[in-house]
């Protein structure tokens, strides 16, 4: 059985240092919570209802993770190297 993926996380020196490495879920929760956080700011900062832009976020985090990076890879080539055109040296 694989052990799950994990990301060392960069700390600065006025932090306690956490040895534990960080799971594929938690940096999953925790980049959900930057993009609720950052949609709320957009909205004003509202009172309540924070399931609104966290189900939000993570729809749009669900949708990212579903692309196939093949195709983001194949759209970027193609839109960066047309086939007529010789690389200038």
């Amino acid at each position: 059985m694989s052990s799950p993926a994990v990301q060392r996380i960069p700390v600065h020196s006025d932090q306690p240092v956490d040895e534990k490495p960080r799971t594929d879920d938690q940096l999953h929760h925790e980049a959900i919570a930057r993009l609720a956080h950052s949609y709320w700011e957009a909205r004003g900062c509202p009172y309540g209802s924070p399931q609104v832009d966290w189900f939000q976020a993570e729809e749009e985090i669900r949708k990212v993770r579903e692309t196939p990076t093949k195709d983001i890879v194949d759209e970027a080539s193609e839109e960066s190297f047309p086939a007529s055109d010789a690389p200038a040296y």
